[in-house]
């Protein structure tokens, strides 16, 4: 595990796996985490994976729909093979799923690797920010900031008076 990554890091990747299309719509939207090269990794191979396997679900659906019409052990064996991979697909899935919360950034098979490398090029960071810092850390920082402390001589007693 890389000691720059983060743990909301590593839980962003993670979770970009079972939940794809929510994470890279989230991602791309996010300025803050468009700039995070470990989560933009992950995030645009799960999308990859998940378009994938999204394809491959209805492409061999609809052929098979389409020779289950003439050959009847075509529909049956659909079935099964439908259900092999999509039990296939679930592992891949988690085992991305782990590899990111490791923090490694692994290599999928099918040139899904390479067209990430190709679309989650590193967008820099501003000049203002700092380069040492977690970009994810400070926006849960400044999410989860406590309520600044009362003035002195604003404060009241229950009862409704100030105090001296």
């Amino acid at each position: 595990m890389s000691a720059q990554v983060s743990k909301e890091d590593r839980l962003l990747a993670a979770l970009s796996y079972p939940f794809w299309p929510l994470a890279f719509l989230i991602m791309n939207l996010s300025p803050v985490l468009r700039r995070q090269g470990f989560v933009r990794y992950h995030a645009f191979q799960a999308f990859f994976l998940g378009m994938g396997i999204w394809l491959g679900m209805i492409v061999l659906g609809s052929l098979a729909d389409f020779l289950g019409r003439f050959l009847w052990p075509i529909g049956l064996l659909y079935h099964f093979v439908h259900k092999l991979l999509g039990l296939g697909a679930m592992l891949i899935t988690a085992w991305s799923s782990f590899q990111a919360w490791k923090g490694n950034k692994h290599v999928l098979p099918c040139r899904i690797s390479e067209w990430t490398r190709f679309f989650a090029e590193e967008i820099p960071a501003p000049e203002s920010s700092s380069p040492d810092a977690s970009a994810t850390r400070d926006l849960v920082e400044r999410i989860c900031e406590p309520p600044s402390a009362p003035r002195a001589g604003s404060e009241r007693i229950s009862d409704g008076e100030p105090r001296a």
